[in-house]
């Protein structure tokens, strides 16, 4: 079997109708049900077990490529009682409500909150049992990932791919803004607080910070911005559509990324593909990623007041800012889509093959 004639599809709770035209060669089938954030979700899981283990059955799948939690749980039971079935776990990271003390205490739902603490130590021995048992090959989206599968599970990965970005679609263009700019999910966990708060501390006091994303934490974000004087300086975007985002970061002076400790990162890429250099905090997969001093800063620590010094630096001095901006692109060109494919297309055709030899094997015998 040749790598175009994979026939993938995308079993999960709903499919928007962007990714429906975006991908038209590639099948969705809907299950319907809660989403992860709602506490429903959690309580009928034995119900949405049973619906993917009968969509499962039906579409008779030789390999399983799950995401994040809640897919990866999914298919890790499937697999329990469907030996034959090949699972291989793209791991973006450890299951993040499971393993990080910042991702639970992020969570503002106090019954949830409540309840990922109490039931921590039972579910961490759950989320080791499935994955030891029940995964055939695990490949990271980064090294930092690399590390924290191994410090979790007590096992090695079979390695890591960078996730792809398309240059086609991100890509320098126009002029530049004097405006900064984030985009994520509006949660504790993403740090955007210190964002706001540097702002506040900018030298220059005419500078906008544009927000995209929406999440729980917005109401208390927008109290921040209230109390800090910024309401003319700080523009909430709400949820950008896809093909929206590329002009975003091509406009904007700079990206501004928070988080700390994050998986890979997919935002600083994008904007570098872009043209726009980006600080970011020294931590996680954006070490990978983001070249302090050649495509952007990295700051260690976080703070309002590392963030905002950053920020007046660069913006006070030009050559400098021209410089970084001028590798950003470049210095993407490695995280291409293409290259992402062809790595992951040279792992399904090596597990392909090896099944294959297998079965053939096993028939002769």
């Amino acid at each position: 079997m040749s790598s175009e004639h994979y026939h993938i599809t995308v079993l999960c709770i709903r499919a928007s109708e962007e990714y429906r035209k975006r991908f038209p060669g590639v099948a969705f089938v809907e299950t319907g049900g809660h989403l992860s954030h709602e506490r429903f979700f959690w309580l009928s899981w034995p119900v949405m077990q049973r619906k993917i283990n009968r969509s499962l059955d039906c579409l008779k799948p030789d390999i399983l490529l799950p995401s994040v939690l809640p897919a990866n749980w999914w298919a890790f039971s499937y697999k329990r009682t469907r030996k034959n079935v090949f699972c291989l776990w793209y791991c973006h990271e450890p299951s993040a409500f499971i393993h990080s003390p910042e991702w639970i205490e992020a969570i503002e739902d106090r019954l949830m909150h409540q309840a990922a603490k109490r039931l921590n130590p039972w579910l961490k021995d759950l989320d080791r049992w499935l994955v030891r048992g029940n995964v055939d090959y695990v490949i990271c989206n980064s090294r930092f990932t690399q590390g924290q599968f191994q410090r979790t599970y007590g096992i090695e990965s079979q390695g890591h791919i960078y996730p792809g970005v398309d240059l086609d679609r991100f890509t320098p263009a126009g002029d530049k803004s004097e405006d900064l700019f984030m985009v994520s999910r509006l949660t504790r966990f993403k740090n955007i607080r210190v964002a706001l708060e540097a702002l506040a501390l900018l030298k220059r006091k005419d500078r906008r910070l544009l927000i995209g994303g929406e999440g729980e934490a917005k109401e208390d974000l927008r109290r921040l911005t209230n109390s800090l004087g910024l309401d003319d300086r700080v523009i909430f975007l709400g949820s950008i559509p896809h093909d929206r985002l590329p002009s975003l970061y091509a406009r904007a002076k700079l990206l501004i990324f928070t988080t700390e400790k994050e998986p890979f990162g997919m935002v600083p890429v994008e904007a570098l593909a872009c043209g726009t250099p980006v600080i970011a905090s020294n931590s996680g997969g954006v070490q990978e990623t983001v070249q302090h001093g050649v495509n952007g800063l990295l700051l260690d620590p976080m703070t309002p007041r590392s963030l905002s010094e950053g920020i007046d630096h660069l913006l006070e001095n030009t050559e400098t800012y021209d410089f970084l901006r001028q590798n950003t692109r470049k210095s993407v060109e490695r995280f291409c889509w293409d290259h992402h494919v062809q790595q992951f297309r040279e792992i399904l055709d090596q597990i392909i093959q090896e099944r294959r030899t297998r079965r053939g094997a096993a028939n002769f015998s």
